[in-house]
């Protein structure tokens, strides 16, 4: 659950991103198609890998993942800003949170955090394994 002291945050993360050009305001029509592309092609490939043999769970979180990131860019071009190169999930995350979590189910803005921070579970315990198969 995102709380007011994380909602204050992500406010005062907002303002610094728009200063230091981390966030634009800009309308991108090009930019804010291609970001709803992607997602669709994301979930397709989502469905394509839930019905394969291979069983690629882990794909399936990283690839949802991505297709919660790409809508959710289109979502703040729609509002009129444009995310820059870097730290891109995070601005994309405060941006949702200042922009349009009180315009969306909450639900929604949280199983976005959770996919978030599975994936960085993941790449976690994935280097971790790497670590230990080199040894």
């Amino acid at each position: 659950m995102i709380d007011a002291k994380q909602k204050k945050e992500a406010k005062q993360n907002f303002d610094k991103y728009l200063q230091d050009g981390l966030l634009k305001k800009e309308k991108n029509e090009t930019a804010r198609q291609m970001y709803i592309k992607n997602a669709e092609q994301s979930l397709g490939l989502v469905e394509e890998c839930m019905n394969s043999s291979l069983r690629p769970y882990l794909w399936v979180v990283v690839i949802s993942y991505y297709s919660m990131f790409y809508i959710a860019n289109a979502v703040l071009l729609q509002l009129g800003y444009k995310t820059g190169s870097k730290i891109v999930h995070k601005v994309t995350s405060d941006a949702l949170i200042v922009l349009v979590m009180d315009k969306i189910r909450k639900g929604l803005l949280e199983e976005y955090e959770d996919a978030k921070e599975a994936v960085r579970k993941f790449l976690k315990e994935l280097a971790e394994y790497k670590q230990i198969k080199r040894k």
